[in-house]
């Protein structure tokens, strides 16, 4: 006789979800993909906290950016997904989407920098023209997403974040023998000038603030759609090199996601 095929993550999904358990879509970057052999992601501390009431079908991973999550071959992998799960006749309750961090870090900060120069206060150090177009590519990226959701999946809740305010400190990624990072300071220091420690700090802080400003008006204009407010969660001893928390850190900002969560998704209470 033969062994019987193991379930596929989408037979999987479908299965769960129809047996009662909520159903959740992800998408993301490391903040939701981080390897879990250095440490909990923020939704391997979520998947934990909900096991037997939620349904996970994960698309996350290390790198992505939101401007690429949103076209060519990882747009088509969301889109088949959406089709899929439509033509299943499956609901999906959330989409939680974590991107744009990537869009403007490591390389992808230079073209946002001016050269530093004698007397230049952080704001000269920002080149304005340049972040606010890289900052509109984001928001067209989210503005897709919401649009698949209305095509396929209207009754989806979406979930988004900005992150909390990312410490320059040239702290890269530590495993094993290598080093992943660090994704400001360097490129701050050795590709534009910008060696002050408190104009770096305060470049990043600013880029930050009109991150959440994007996502406040994202709230705005789209229907069922939660922007979970994670700036200001973690204290510096919470961050493990310049992008990523701690585990704690990670568990901190889970914290904020359950809340958003479980206002909006009751299967998730337990109740």
């Amino acid at each position: 006789m033969a062994a019987e095929k193991p379930e596929s993550n989408f037979q999987r999904f479908t299965r769960r979800k129809r047996e009662g358990a909520t159903g959740i879509v992800v998408e993301g970057d490391s903040w939701f993909a981080f390897p879990a052999l250095l440490r909990l992601s923020l939704i391997q501390h979520l998947i934990t906290n909900y096991e037997g009431l939620a349904t996970w079908f994960q698309l996350q991973s290390n790198g992505d950016e939101a401007r690429e999550m949103m076209c060519g071959e990882q747009y088509t992998e969301f889109l088949d997904l959406q089709r899929r799960l439509r033509d299943a006749d499956v609901a999906v309750d959330a989409i939680l989407f974590s991107g744009g961090g990537n869009d403007i870090v490591g390389s992808s900060l230079l073209p946002l920098l001016n050269t530093y120069r004698d007397g230049m206060d952080y704001m000269d150090c920002i080149n304005h023209p340049r972040f606010e177009a890289r900052l509109a590519g984001i928001k067209l990226a989210y503005d897709e997403l919401a649009h698949l959701r209305d095509d396929y999946q209207s009754q989806a809740w979406v979930f988004t974040h900005a992150y909390d305010y990312a410490i320059v400190s040239g702290r890269p990624v530590h495993f094993l023998f290598f080093a992943v990072g660090p994704w400001l300071k360097k490129y701050m220091e050795r590709e534009k000038g910008i060696v002050n420690a408190a104009i770096q700090q305060k470049i990043i802080d600013h880029m930050l603030s009109q991150f959440d400003d994007m996502h406040i008006a994202l709230e705005q204009a789209h229907e069922r759609w939660v922007y979970v407010r994670t700036q200001g969660t973690l204290s510096r001893n919470d961050w493990n090199d310049e992008l990523h928390p701690t585990t704690a850190g990670f568990a901190k900002i889970a914290a904020k996601f359950e809340i958003a969560l479980e206002a909006k998704l009751p299967g998730l209470s337990g109740e």
